[in-house]
């Protein structure tokens, strides 16, 4: 687990420890506090096509945890981070971030929390 800012949070899903339950066993992925109270959840599948984007955004009412299907990259304020198929980010209200398919496409779920479907923040 690697902290990126204060306001994201980087999970490689092979490096969580397998914990023994007697009989099964659990990775402990995201056990995260949330900045608001979830009175609902959006799930979504995000896919985008090779040379394309998800333009620069950011939530201002929401926590955003991605889970990504496909290697990618996200550009933020403080660089660009790249994922592997099995990473999560997880990303608090305000910190913008643009998801990036270069020569191959990206699919990703995202999870809103709480779902507010209009919750997108532009650059000034």
């Amino acid at each position: 687990i690697e902290r990126w800012t204060d306001n994201m949070k980087i999970i490689r899903l092979k490096e969580v420890p397998l914990e023994e339950r007697g009989g099964y066993q659990i990775k402990r992925i995201v056990t995260e506090k949330l900045n608001f109270d979830p009175a609902n959840v959006g799930i979504y599948k995000t896919i985008i096509p090779p040379g394309s984007k998800c333009p620069n955004h950011a939530h201002g009412q929401l926590d955003e945890i991605l889970f990504f299907l496909s290697r990618a990259k996200v550009d933020t304020k403080e660089g660009m981070l790249k994922f592997e198929k099995g990473d999560f980010l997880v990303i608090q209200p305000g910190e913008f971030h643009e998801i990036i398919a270069e020569d191959q496409e990206v699919s990703l779920i995202a999870l809103k929390l709480p779902n507010h479907i209009k919750d997108r923040l532009d650059p000034k």
